[in-house]
């Protein structure tokens, strides 16, 4: 399959098969390798493919796996609107306005609220931050913060056009329409020029790990099925970039104590968003003993039966 057939039509999406995920086995012995590789990417969508430039910006050999026909995940979905403090953007447009990394923290800060979502919705076109309705760790929001100007540089790197910053809107840096599948190609353009083996239709059922001579298990690789058959990729580094949880109700139930506030008729699932957001790369992780954390405060979206009416938890 081409690397431009990967990034398929965001408006054909299909049934996901349902993979089941197993826990790995005690072992300390590791198993035979299909392949093996620095770094396995689990997940094609815009965080699994920036890790996936990163990676092999260094020198790393990569290899990226996604569960879906195509990469880009939802992110070919979206407006492409990107919120940074002061960056090349805002450069290149010789913007004027205030709009610091200060200042952009104390906005981020003031977004943070317990308010019922109803609320919060009420208030929305007035909220830059829509992730404010949950409470995150400061600190991991202040490092967003701090890295929001090389998200920007990064994306328009790739030859992204902006549309003019709004000056009541400092933050908020809207990308021309279209742009958005454009840079998923662009990064796929480039992983393929790396040499880079991106796998299209290859679900992950588990993360292979082997117990070191101190009796702790590192994690040495991951299990997929593709085409029916189920192979094993030995790697250095195994990363999770899989996404959210919003279509699997037994998670959605236990971690957002907002699900109850949700109005009747509405869904985690919007109209026009392809299934596949159940949690599984959290599921891995934690089968191999890894910790979560704010799982409460993760924003996710939710579509009324009106297309085009969005409420962001």
């Amino acid at each position: 399959m081409k690397r431009r057939q990967l990034l398929q039509s965001t408006l054909a999406f299909g049934t996901l098969p349902s993979v089941a995920l197993a826990a790995p086995a005690d072992m300390t012995h590791e198993p035979e390798a299909d392949v093996s590789t620095d770094v396995v990417i689990v997940g094609g969508g815009f965080a699994g493919l920036t890790a996936a430039v990163t990676a092999a910006r260094a020198g790393a050999k990569v290899v990226v796996l996604e569960k879906r026909s195509y990469c880009g995940g939802d992110g070919v979905l979206s407006a492409g609107i990107i919120a940074s403090a002061f960056s090349e953007v805002h450069k290149a447009q010789g913007f004027q306005g205030k709009a610091d990394l200060d200042s952009y923290w104390q906005l981020i800060e003031e977004g943070h609220t317990d308010e019922p979502l109803s609320k919060v919705r009420d208030n929305m076109p007035n909220s830059p931050m829509y992730s404010g309705i949950a409470k995150h760790d400061p600190n991991v929001l202040r490092r967003s913060a701090e890295m929001s100007p090389a998200v920007a540089a990064f994306v328009m790197s790739y030859g992204i056009d902006f549309l003019p910053i709004n000056p009541q809107q400092p933050f908020l840096l809207p990308s021309k329409p279209g742009s958005m599948p454009k840079f998923a190609q662009a990064m796929l353009d480039e992983l393929q020029n790396r040499g880079v083996s991106v796998l299209p239709d290859s679900a992950v059922t588990g993360l292979e790990t082997h117990t070191e001579n101190k009796g702790q298990d590192r994690v040495t690789g991951v299990r997929f099925v593709q085409d029916g058959k189920t192979q094993f990729i030995r790697a250095r580094a195994v990363v999770l970039a899989t996404g959210g949880f919003s279509d699997n109700r037994q998670m959605m139930h236990r971690y957002k104590r907002v699900w109850a506030n949700i109005p009747k008729g509405f869904t985690a699932i919007g109209e026009g968003v392809p299934p596949g957001h159940d949690g599984d790369g959290i599921t891995l992780g934690r089968l191999v003993g890894a910790a979560v954390e704010d799982m409460e405060s993760m924003p996710k979206l939710f579509a009324a039966p009106k297309p085009g009416v969005w409420l962001v938890d």
